[in-house]
């Protein structure tokens, strides 16, 4: 197995925000607190101590929420978990929505990232303790994006109708994706590892939060990975003060507008705040709207409308029916985490720069934020493949259309292109229309669009040697055709599409030994992984 590194801020698909801030663009240093190198890293380990959380509610939570899903917490998450009783220990976050058997790839390279940053940090800093944390994002709503995943060529999508946060699901006809999911394994060792870790989280759990933890422990548990529902009104109660202040005085939103508008001068803005960043978890999950919004004196919670005072006890007494939004969601996390660094894809790192004002008026602690590892394997079979049709990967991140065009050109004695006879024609008739016009003025229109049609023409006729071309080429452009959608399904990076079982059944727990060991979300970096089997 080779890997070879291969800069993030390279690629043309990676947010201008997030390139610039990879890259440590000087005109950014207003929205974070630490640079995202290792220095950063030591230096939110110093500010880190200096501050006072709440460790006793957090591990006591955790150690309910394990018991409550039936999980004996033991050996190195048992560990993790008590010394976070201790001041000297600290954690690295990262979080995912619940995708049925983790989805994409990026779900495992994610909580990969985590767990080997926190092995570096201590072996660097050995008076400290870093605990690698995985966030499940159970409040999420969006049933459409975790409900399927890609693996064998296949879709498997689970049927259900749906509504409020995704972990309260059931797992009501879960069995049956599994069940079809379970005839394209085959045999073997590996197969026989992800049937136990499948049954014990699908077919033994009465909601998805509880499968999905069940199935994340069976994957990271001996690396110490810590598992954390937000969705939990014992934590929800050191975050009281935050929601009351949003709710009552609506005080994020501008914060997070100004900041915005000054990004947006230049770069896109990845979310948007409301006046109440909070959403009602009552019969679904529901927007709270003020009465800014509402017209009249009340708070619109949905299925209820209550007035300030009622929405300050309810707030107060029922913390767990309330759910922080996007804005307000990782300013939760730094309440109720002792949290040094947050690791999160390209979409997560711009939307944190969004936010560094809101973190200061709430007085939550701003963590370094880095971006996770990409990677991209390819198999001997693929490598083989490329070889052949004198192709790299990087080919393979150009538009369908532009590739075909730029393997042609290479493979092709007569330039399917007749670009520059264009523009030796439109220059020819540029000149005769000038002539022309000299002599009749009404010429001059009539000169061009005889020129217009014979650069149509010629159009024509390169369509019809491109066309010519291709046919001469066809069974080496299907393959040219198959590898970049292997590659890069949906003209995307693999890993957003592709899920880990088919690299779990070759590797079994090697897989997720080697991308660990290679991990470093400090270096942002594209990993291309050569793999020697088939």
């Amino acid at each position: 197995m080779k890997i070879t590194p291969y800069p993030l801020t390279s690629l043309p698909s990676t947010n201008p925000l997030v390139k610039d801030y990879l890259q440590q663009d000087a005109g950014l240093s207003d929205y974070f607190t630490f640079a995202p190198n290792r220095e950063g890293l030591a230096d939110a380990l110093k500010i880190a101590g200096e501050k006072n959380w709440n460790r006793e509610v957090l591990v006591n939570s955790l150690l309910r929420q394990y018991q409550e899903a039936g999980i004996t917490v033991e050996g190195a998450v048992h560990d993790n978990i008590e010394k976070l009783r201790n001041n000297n220990t600290f954690t690295i976050t990262t979080g995912h929505q619940l995708c049925i058997f983790t989805g994409p790839l990026y779900y495992i390279y994610k909580i990969a990232g985590i767990i080997r940053l926190s092995q570096t940090l201590r072996e660097q800093h050995p008076d400290v303790h870093v605990v690698p944390v995985f966030w499940m994002a159970t409040e999420d709503h969006d049933f459409e994006e975790i409900r399927s995943c890609h693996l064998f060529g296949k879709t498997f999508t689970w049927e259900r109708d749906a509504k409020g946060p995704v972990g309260r699901l059931s797992t009501e006809g879960l069995d049956q994706v599994w069940h079809a999911i379970d005839e394209t394994l085959g045999q073997g060792e590996h197969a026989d590892e992800l049937r136990a870790l499948f049954n014990d989280a699908y077919l033994n759990s009465p909601s998805l939060a509880e499968a999905t933890r069940k199935l994340v422990h069976g994957l990271f548990a001996s690396y110490g990975l810590v598992i954390l529902d937000g969705d939990d009104p014992e934590l929800k109660q050191l975050f009281v003060d935050v929601m009351t202040e949003d709710a009552l005085n609506l005080s994020t939103e501008p914060l997070v507008k100004a900041t915005s508008g000054r990004l947006e001068a230049q770069y896109p803005a990845q979310v948007f705040p409301r006046p109440v960043n909070l959403f009602y978890l009552g019969a679904d999950r529901y927007r709270i709207k003020p009465p800014e919004e509402t017209g009249n004196d009340t708070y619109d919670l949905g299925d209820m409308q209550v007035g300030r005072d009622q929405l300050a006890s309810m707030i107060r007494e029922q913390p767990g029916s309330f759910s922080p939004n996007v804005i307000l969601r990782p300013i939760y996390q730094q309440i109720i985490l002792p949290n040094i660094a947050y690791v999160g894809g390209g979409a997560e790192v711009a939307y944190w720069l969004q936010l560094k004002a809101a973190f200061n008026h709430h007085k939550a602690f701003y963590p370094v934020v880095l971006h996770r590892d990409s990677l991209l394997w390819i198999d001997r079979n693929q490598q083989t493949r490329l070889d052949k049709l004198d192709l790299t990967w990087q080919d393979l991140m150009l538009d369908k259309d532009d590739l075909i065009r730029q393997w042609l050109s290479r493979h092709e004695e007569a330039e399917p292109s007749l670009d520059e006879a264009k523009k030796k024609v439109e220059a020819l008739f540029g000149e005769v229309a000038t002539q022309a016009a000299v002599v009749d003025p009404s010429l001059e229109k009539a000169v061009g669009a005889e020129g217009q049609k014979a650069v149509k023409m010629l159009e024509a006729i390169e369509s019809r040697i491109r066309k010519a071309a291709k046919k001469k080429h066809e069974t080496e452009l299907s393959q040219v055709e198959q590898v970049q959608a292997k590659l890069f399904p949906n003209g995307g990076l693999q890993e957003r599409y592709d899920n880990f079982i088919p690299l779990y059944l070759k590797h079994g727990r090697g897989f997720l030994d080697a991308v660990i060991q290679n991990a470093d979300p400090v270096s942002a970096m594209l990993k291309v992984v050569t793999d020697d089997e088939s």
